[in-house]
């Protein structure tokens, strides 16, 4: 069957980009000689692995191969999914997997990881045409779309962190996939836009961190250590980080739906103030994540070291600036930019209760989830940090003068 070709030749380039010489190589050799090329098993592009690569990688079972669901032998398709499932997460036989597909966390990693979602974005509103259908669900299926690639990333790349860096673009997409279904209506276009805005700046800070080329959450190790099960470690992949952090990307963007089907689609004093607000607290979340920059660059002499912080320096952690006031800053930032644009969906709504309450609601919890989790670790690395617990409130600040003075336990 020639419109095979094309196929074997899209395996031979993914397997070239992967690295994969050897296995690559001896798996088309015993293609070509089994079964020729054109013959009646197509390869899938991305998941068709033939019977030489099974032999190559030792696996112990007749085959190992992904087939499209149109390939004649549908249960050989079933097969082979669920082995790949039961391999994986069973047997934990990692270094076979990494032998077909040897990937780490690079840009190249992330270019295809990009490309992928994209993919998943375009071909679900090609299917499902913004004008035409009711743009949360359109939402909820490339979130479940997303979800499933970023699970798998994280098997291939043993990087858990894939979630994080759709965090700052996946929510823009949703954004313009409403204000397209609101015709683009003043009040909702202004919300993509200052989501936009949002987007940008957290995706910058996330780069120059290397978060796009490697490093992955330094949390995700020590929790993964503490499970202590393979098992376990990938139900909590699949169902916290990889589905239930992008389903809270539906959650906090909820109040832009609200601004579709809400009653005023122009914009109003109240959604104006709502953007000033929003913007405020995007100003203060980005000079809390500068701060903290410069904190740790200059602590690992990365950059030049301040006289102001040599104290901060010798505790090993930040207390001053905006840590004076609160001991994540940042996630006040955060926290404000959402419960802003839920302002934004009340005005249009004009109720300041509605139920897309639950999306900023949500990320509250997890960002309070997320603070007595790190803190703890923190605890542990700088005993001095438990001083500073006790003087300065976790996100909002307390009501007194930033004078924080914390024990100089920690040198470095």
């Amino acid at each position: 069957m020639t419109r095979c070709r094309p196929l074997y030749i899209v395996s031979i380039g993914i397997g070239a980009y992967l690295r994969p010489q050897r296995v690559v190589a001896q798996g088309l050799a015993h293609l070509v000689r089994d079964q020729g090329v054109g013959g009646s098993n197509p390869l899938c592009p991305i998941f068709s692995i033939s019977v030489g690569i099974h032999k190559t990688t030792g696996l112990s079972s007749g085959r190992f191969s992904f087939f499209p669901p149109w390939h004649p032998c549908p249960r050989a398709y079933q097969a082979g999914s669920w082995f790949l499932i039961i391999h994986i997460l069973f047997l934990r036989q990692y270094k076979s997997l990494a032998i077909v597909f040897p990937m780490k966390t690079t840009g190249k990693t992330s270019i295809l990881f990009f490309s992928i979602i994209c993919a998943c974005f375009l071909g679900t509103i090609a299917v499902r045409p913004l004008d035409a259908q009711d743009p949360l669900l359109t939402i909820v299926i490339i979130t479940i779309l997303n979800a499933g690639v970023s699970f798998l990333f994280g098997l291939l790349t043993h990087d858990y962190s894939w979630t994080d860096r759709l965090w700052s673009t996946a929510p823009v997409g949703y954004a313009w996939i409403y204000a397209s279904a609101g015709s683009f209506k003043p009040a909702i276009t202004l919300a993509a836009i200052l989501v936009s805005l949002w987007g940008l700046r957290l995706t910058y800070n996330f780069a120059r961190r290397q978060g796009y080329t490697g490093g992955e959450d330094y949390r995700w190790p020590i929790l993964r250590g503490r499970i202590g099960n393979n098992v376990l470690w990938q139900v909590f992949n699949l169902f916290f980080i990889a589905f239930y952090q992008q389903f809270l990307f539906i959650c906090f963007t909820l109040p832009l739906y609200t601004l579709v089907k809400g009653e005023v689609g122009e914009i109003t004093p109240g959604i104006i103030g709502s953007s000033m607000l929003m913007l405020a607290f995007l100003a203060l979340e980005t000079i809390a994540d500068q701060q903290q920059y410069e904190f740790q660059q200059s602590k690992y002499h990365l950059l030049p070291r301040q006289e102001a912080l040599q104290a901060d320096y010798q505790r090993g952690f930040r207390t001053t600036g905006l840590f004076a006031w609160s001991r994540h800053p940042n996630y006040l930032g955060e926290l404000g930019v959402w419960w802003s644009i839920y302002l934004m969906g009340a005005c249009a709504m004009q109720n300041p209760l509605h139920w897309s309450l639950v999306g900023p609601f949500l990320l509250t919890l997890l960002f309070i989830g997320s603070t007595w989790f790190t803190e703890g670790i923190t605890v542990e690395k700088y005993p001095a940090y438990q001083e500073y617990r006790k003087q300065v409130w976790p996100i909002f600040p307390k009501p007194r003068l930033p004078q924080p003075e914390v024990e100089n336990s920690n040198c470095l």
